[in-house]
Parts: structure tokens; C-alpha cells; sequence
């Protein structure tokens, strides 16, 4: 049931948060102990606020400063159906996370996303977008 849990994006936190808290962590499945599935499962939580995405996968993972602060952000693409059925891709970043993979957050100050295509812009330039969260750049028009 464990194992179960801790695969899932949508209940890995809140296991972690429970088994933490109860001084059981050594029962989390090393497997999903790790940042890149904490990553996912923070922008799976933050999307969640609003939407469902039909499909969430990691692009790639950046470190980052950002407010005199070094960072690991993991960026990703989510899909959503149109009304007319056709699913478009999006963006979104999840981070910081610490440089030394093996230290795991469970909430990224700077996790967001945005209503940009993923092909209207370069990586580097979602990055950036979502990083300095200018608000002009959360739409396509």
C-alpha cells in the first residue's frame, strides 16, 4: 500500500509529510525518494488548484538563481483538451529545489505555471518567464 501511495504524484507528499511527522520515514520507498519525483508532485499540487492536466512530463531540470539564491527548477510540460477536443501543451516550473539531489523539499517557493503554448516560446525563455512571473507573459494573445 506503501509503495502504491508513493507512486502516485497526486498522494507521494502528503505520505512523505505523514511519515515524516510520525518519525517513519525509513517506510517511504526509497525508489520514490527522490527530488525529481517531489518536483512532479509539487506541480501536480500547484496545477491541481485549477486544473487537471491530461498528461504532466518533465522537460528538464536548471539550476538557477534567482534572488541571490542557487536553485534547482525542473520545468514541464502539461497537456489540456480544448473544447474542440485537441490537446495543447503548456508550461510550468517547479523549484526551487536544492543543488544536492538527494535533499528533498516538498514545495517549491517559485512552483508555477503559465497559459503559454510550449511552442511559443524557447526553454530558456519559459524559464525566464516563469521565474520573474511577469504577468504580460502568463498568456498567449
Amino acid at each position: 500500500m506503501i509503495e502504491k501511495l508513493a507512486s502516485d504524484r497526486d498522494y507521494r507528499i502528503r505520505l512523505y509529510k505523514i511519515l515524516k511527522e510520525s518519525e517513519q520515514l525509513r517506510l517511504f520507498p526509497a525508489k520514490y525518494m527522490k527530488q525529481s519525483y517531489f518536483a512532479e508532485s509539487d506541480m501536480a499540487a500547484v496545477l491541481s488548484d485549477d486544473m487537471i492536466p491530461e498528461n504532466l512530463v518533465l522537460i528538464n531540470s536548471k539550476v538557477r538563481k534567482v534572488d541571490g539564491v542557487e536553485g534547482r527548477y525542473y520545468l514541464y510540460k502539461y497537456s489540456l483538451l480544448s473544447e474542440e477536443g485537441k490537446e495543447e501543451w503548456y508550461v510550468g516550473l517547479s523549484g526551487p529545489h536544492p543543488l544536492d539531489k538527494t535533499q528533498i523539499v516538498t514545495e517549491g517557493d517559485r512552483t508555477n505555471y503559465y497559459y503559454q503554448t510550449l511552442k511559443s516560446k524557447s526553454l530558456s525563455e519559459h524559464y525566464n518567464a516563469l521565474l520573474e512571473g511577469n504577468p504580460y507573459d502568463f498568456y498567449d494573445y
